[in-house]
């Protein structure tokens, strides 16, 4: 069973979307947040509707975080066996802090006025890595280069408080 999340945000709300390829075995689904990209809890169950085929379901949340949350809809069959969509983030509006070039094939630039402490790459399987920024001419900025084409979360821990952005590696 394979299940494909969506969302948008629309005013102070997120719609999260989900495709199911087959509902007929689902028992329910739950949706799930997080605040770290890896660790879920459950906010909300939609029961299943049994049907054969492919189907979509569609559930409407009020914003739960100022910074960021990552979602992610986990199927429930009526053996009570569970699979998990793909993980989905809403972002505020309000970032204090920038990164530059993105996409980027070798160095990620941080702008923000406070004193950075702590940074994070946030993989798209939910695994974290550590990593110290650099300084040159630019400003502060991350090497890159190293990792796998795709898109990745950074988690910047400054004085001003803890931004997740997304960012792509080409």
């Amino acid at each position: 069973n394979s299940i494909h999340l969506k969302k948008r945000n629309f005013r102070n709300e997120t719609i999260l979307e989900w495709t199911v390829n087959d509902d007929e075995n689902a028992a329910y689904y739950l949706i799930e947040y997080s605040n770290k990209s890896n660790l879920f809890e459950p906010v909300d169950t939609v029961l299943s509707i049994k049907n054969k085929g492919q189907l979509t379901y569609k559930k409407t949340l009020m914003k739960m975080r100022k910074d960021v949350a990552f979602y992610r809809v986990s199927g429930v069959d009526l053996d009570e066996k569970q699979y998990h969509s793909n993980i989905v983030h809403t972002l505020s509006v309000a970032g204090r802090t920038g990164i530059y070039p993105n996409p980027s094939r070798d160095k990620l630039y941080i702008k923000t006025n406070q004193k950075i402490t702590r940074v994070l790459i946030l993989y798209p399987n939910g695994r974290t890595h550590s990593i110290l920024p650099m300084q040159d001419a630019q400003g502060d900025y991350i090497s890159i280069s190293s990792l796998e084409i795709g898109t990745y979360f950074l988690r910047i821990q400054s004085t001003n408080g803890l931004e997740t952005i997304a960012f792509i590696k080409q």
